[in-house]
């Protein structure tokens, strides 16, 4: 590079002074200096004297980053509910609650419980006239049924209909599945409404009910998520916002809780404090 020499450069103390031996140590041994060894290369990476403590900094960190993000999503909601929302961290606790914390304390879900609610007030909405809508089948696919069966299912077409499915009778005890709700896996269109006419069937004592309304009941049972079924990050919490945006979020459609809320004090007094 070519360029023009400051002549007051040559004035400086730091030209002037002879380079002395002790000068040599101390300027090899500064962090400037280091900073051009091969040693202190990016890739190489020195023992951190406080190794111990980084796994833990790490934990906060990324449980702050996982709050920052759950509380916008809550932000979001807070004008469309009735109930205090929770406002930090998420844990799924043995693949069947989820743990909540807020900020006077916890709440402890149910998941299954609380996706039946959300399920059971969606497929309320679509009776009202939002359709859920409809994913065509790549092979159509055929159910055969006993009798009894046929039968049952034929009374609930139109209302499945409304709810995403598309079923055609196909010849004698036989329909044809055309389409399904997105959220049905591509090959479980069989056994799924083979397993809701098991459901519906549970529901035919109660008497109390209309045919729609054990049909409601029963696919949000058949559909919620089970004990024993992981949840990433992301699915607990949409579960937790739609839940939070039900018309009653504290009770899944048999009546039983959907989450249990801890408050702080409650906490404290356990301990004696």
């Amino acid at each position: 590079m070519d360029f023009d020499l400051d002549s007051s450069i040559q004035q400086l103390p730091s030209i002037q002074q002879p380079f002395t031996e002790e000068r040599q140590t101390a300027a090899t041994s500064g962090p400037i200096f280091k900073a051009f060894t091969e040693k202190h290369q990016a890739h190489v990476i020195e023992p951190d004297k406080s190794a111990g403590l980084s796994n833990w900094k790490d934990f906060f960190e990324s449980s702050r980053s996982g709050v920052q993000t759950l509380e916008t999503n809550i932000e979001e909601i807070q004008l469309t509910t009735h109930q205090s929302p929770p406002t930090e961290s998420l844990l799924q606790l043995h693949t069947q609650f989820i743990l909540v914390q807020t900020e006077n304390g916890f709440i402890l879900i149910n998941q299954q419980a609380a996706h039946e609610r959300v399920l059971y007030e969606k497929l309320g909405e679509a009776i009202k006239g939002k359709a859920i809508p409809t994913q065509q089948t790549m092979f159509p696919v055929t159910l055969e049924l006993v009798p009894a069966d046929f039968v049952l299912l034929e009374e609930l077409i139109g209302d499945l209909n409304q709810f995403g499915y598309f079923i055609e009778p196909f010849g004698k005890n036989t329909f044809i599945i055309q389409g399904t709700p997105a959220d049905v896996g591509e090959g479980n269109e069989k056994m799924i409404l083979e397993r809701l006419l098991e459901q519906y069937k549970n529901f035919s004592s109660e008497i109390k009910f209309s045919q729609r309304e054990k049909l409601i009941r029963a696919l949000a049972k058949q559909q919620a998520v089970k004990p024993g079924q992981q949840l990433g990050e992301r699915e607990m919490q949409s579960l937790v916002n739609d839940l939070f945006n039900c018309a009653q979020p504290n009770s899944a459609p048999d009546g039983k809780p959907t989450y249990l809320e801890f408050k702080l004090e409650q906490l404290e007094k356990m301990f004696g404090r």
